[in-house]
């Protein structure tokens, strides 16, 4: 089987190797996986990420592809780009010569001619890489939304779609209601709140956090406002460049209901100045930063102490909805079809899914879609088989839905 990776080729603000974990920590760990040589593997992103790659698996097919001329059609404009590649008629004008997405269109055809794979492994949304291979399957790789306190990395492999079109958004009904006996739910929420305790080492910056909020909320509900960087492919992908940070946080705080304090939440790279935070605070009182240490890469020891998780796209929100917190998502997402897509819901408070729904979701995500990362890497683990499940079996969906050979073990192992 050829197996091609596509990292996203096209080049971050300013950041070249901004897609250098998903090299290094995803692509390479499944090559290192595969001690069978029954495979061929390839490469296909940027000449950076490529040249990465190469230092550290010269065996490895790279295939570079030109990120300046690929963005060339969209006036250079990263936010043109990435929001063509979340619309399927585009990809479809690609191929047909028009549009911002024909050079890309052009480099993944001449690619096919090239290295025709019969999978394809993506780590983010495009559109136009199932009409550009029409003969492979693909699959979509992102992190799974599963704590990470303990410094246990997962992912999912979606058959269906990345931010849109995923199994998790195609089958969100059918997931809600996945039978499970009584005693399988007690497990699973067990086993759900083993995970949740932090590393003791940790505690610390947990408690600092979680007081701090208390602080802030003053009897209010808390309502986590979490923020991602503007050159992400999800932010890009939902709100261009038309919706900085700042903007949408105002806009999450003016929609607040009365009764909700926000506390904003950052990537660590990407946060707002403490000028921006005061001028936003003053015009609404309901804003309450926090102070710069407590508030990047913190969400996981803030959600303890939160009734609601508001964010883009975020796998935060997935665990918010496991936990039983009200969850809000105004960007397109997986976990959209879960959660609700409006402020508006939070001036009737409850948690988002009930009991059965947020362990029958965490039963799916535990079962065939989700893998760890030491899984992947390990040439007896299971990576291969899933593979091969994955590419051939007619409805992959109906697959991943089966629980029939489901057990809470199958959580445990992800602890």
């Amino acid at each position: 089987m050829k197996i091609l990776i596509y990292v996203e080729p096209a080049v971050f603000r300013g950041i070249p190797e901004w897609k250098a974990p998903h090299v290094l920590g995803w692509a390479l760990p499944m090559l290192r996986g595969d001690q069978t040589g029954a495979n061929q593997w390839a490469l296909a992103s940027s000449e950076t990420l490529c040249a990465l790659a190469r230092a550290h698996e010269p065996s490895l097919i790279c295939c570079p592809l030109p990120a300046w001329k690929i963005l060339s059609a969209c006036d250079f404009r990263r936010d043109h780009y990435v929001q063509s590649l979340f619309d399927r008629d585009a990809a479809a004008r690609a191929l047909a010569g028009q549009g911002p997405l024909h050079p890309l269109a052009i480099e993944l055809l001449a690619l096919n001619q090239r290295f025709p794979p019969d999978l394809v492994i993506a780590t983010g949304q495009n559109s136009l890489l199932p009409l550009a291979f029409p003969q492979a399957r693909c699959l979509w790789m992102e992190q799974a939304p599963f704590p990470r306190l303990k410094r246990r990395d997962r992912i999912y492999l979606d058959p269906c779609g990345h931010q849109l079109g995923s199994a998790l958004e195609l089958a969100s009904e059918r997931i809600r209601s996945l039978p499970l006996a009584a005693e399988q739910l007690d497990q699973v929420e067990m086993l759900w709140q083993a995970m949740l305790k932090p590393d003791p080492s940790a505690d610390p910056i947990a408690q600092e956090v979680g007081q701090a909020i208390r602080e802030r909320a003053a009897g209010d509900r808390v309502a986590l406002l979490v923020l991602q960087p503007a050159d992400a492919i999800t932010w890009e992908g939902c709100l261009g460049a038309t919706i900085t940070p700042e903007v949408q946080l105002a806009q999450w705080a003016a929609a607040l209901p009365p009764g909700w304090v926000g506390i904003p939440l950052y990537h660590p790279h990407a946060r707002l100045t403490a000028e921006l935070e005061t001028s936003l605070a003053a015009d609404y009182p309901q804003l309450k930063p926090l102070p710069p240490p407590l508030s990047g890469n913190v969400a996981e020891y803030a959600l303890p102490v939160a009734d609601a998780v508001v964010a883009v796209s975020s796998s935060v929100a997935g665990q918010a909805l496991i936990c039983g917190k009200q969850v809000v998502l105004t960007g397109r997402t997986p976990m959209r079809a879960f959660a609700a897509n409006s402020l508006e819901a939070l001036a009737t408070p409850g948690p988002t899914l009930q009991r059965q729904e947020r362990l029958a979701l965490l039963a799916f995500l535990s079962h065939r879609y989700t893998l760890l990362l030491s899984e992947i890497s390990d040439p007896n683990g299971p990576l291969l088989t899933h593979l091969q499940t994955l590419a051939t079996t007619p409805d992959p969906l109906s697959w991943l839905l089966d629980l029939s050979e489901w057990t809470p073990d199958r959580l445990a192992r992800l602890l």
